[in-house]
């Protein structure tokens, strides 16, 4: 859906509050939802690490803010997200938490001025719905998200 958005608004500012789907995944996986969505045409040609060789699709949002200053992206997932560890995915809850914590960190490395990420104790998916005033390292969700539309300093990775 970005590279869509982008394609019709070039030069505005777009903050991209990803809620439970961050691209920790398994080899194969992006094929088969690809396939499924027809969305290979979004993987730009020259992005040769877009999907790692576990599958997961942290070298494509890095390449997404490597080529567009005007985007900014907030992650938000629990440790153990049952609906993506489990029944999408199908890794399991350890080895998704693994993931997740190393690719989270890779892209705030890559882009600490406009990536952060919200990781939550648990197994539960998407906070926007029923988990909006969940507190995760002290902050709630709706003010992480608020901070982040504001493009307040107070903006700053969280985790249990």
């Amino acid at each position: 859906m970005l590279p869509l958005v982008r394609k019709l608004y070039p030069d505005t500012p777009i903050d991209l509050v990803n809620d439970s789907g961050v691209g920790v995944t398994k080899p194969g996986y992006v094929d088969f939802l690809s396939e499924e969505w027809n969305s290979a045409r979004f993987i730009p040609e020259d992005c040769d690490d877009c999907i790692s060789e576990e599958g997961h699709t942290t070298g494509y949002h890095i390449y997404q803010l490597n080529e567009d200053p005007n985007l900014r992206m907030g992650f938000m997932s629990t440790k153990n997200d049952f609906v993506i560890a489990d029944v999408f995915v199908g890794i399991g809850g350890e080895a998704f938490e693994a993931a997740l914590i190393a690719e989270m960190a890779a892209l705030e490395e890559a882009h600490p001025e406009r990536f952060r990420s919200l990781i939550a104790d648990g197994n539960s998916h998407t906070f926007i719905q029923a988990q909006f005033d969940r507190e995760v390292g002290g902050v709630p969700v709706y003010q992480w998200v608020t901070d982040m539309l504001d493009g307040s300093a107070d903006w700053q990775s969280v985790s249990d």
